[in-house]
């Protein structure tokens, strides 16, 4: 005997799959993104290239949460409180994986003006941006301790390869 499943039932199941464990997306998130911090050493490039590598799976991410949102707005099957609860949920995330991106593009955007900083010798300015790298992040995400010295001896072995 054969049983029929209604399309109501199948799409109330589509739209309960897209339902997660959201404070526990959001602990991983975070916790992924306290590990990729923690790769971003090395010199300056390998610092800027880290940041983009975590700038690109935070992308994949938020297109992850994007699709997810947009079934469940084109849903019309489910009962709309459910629906705002999740798109709400969903937003929610987005809006941290956003800001979480947002701190990885500010980090490798300081990484690159401390290299050019560096590069051109311009010590008064490499010394500001270091400060501010040394700086708590909103996020509670551990920066890096370096010396300017350190750092300086990254570039000047990165200008040597160079030439």
């Amino acid at each position: 005997m054969s049983q029929i499943i209604s399309t109501q039932e199948v799409q109330n199941n589509n739209i309960e799959a897209l339902e997660i464990d959201f404070d526990q997306y959001i602990m991983e998130r975070r916790q992924d993104c306290k590990s990729w911090n923690q790769a971003i050493t090395g010199s300056l490039s390998n610092r800027i290239d880290q940041c983009e590598i975590a700038i690109e799976k935070l992308d994949k991410e938020i297109d992850f949460c994007d699709e997810r949102a947009s079934s469940i707005e084109l849903d019309r099957v489910s009962p709309p409180d459910y629906q705002s609860w999740l798109l709400e949920n969903y937003e929610q995330l987005l809006n941290i994986l956003y800001a979480l991106k947002a701190w990885f593009r500010q980090f490798q955007d300081d990484y690159e003006a401390l290299h050019h900083a560096l590069s051109n010798r311009d010590a008064m300015t490499a010394e500001e941006i270091q400060r501010d790298l040394e700086e708590p992040s909103e996020f509670g995400l551990p920066t890096e301790d370096r010396t300017q010295s350190e750092l300086e001896m990254d570039t000047d072995m990165e200008d040597d390869s160079e030439n």
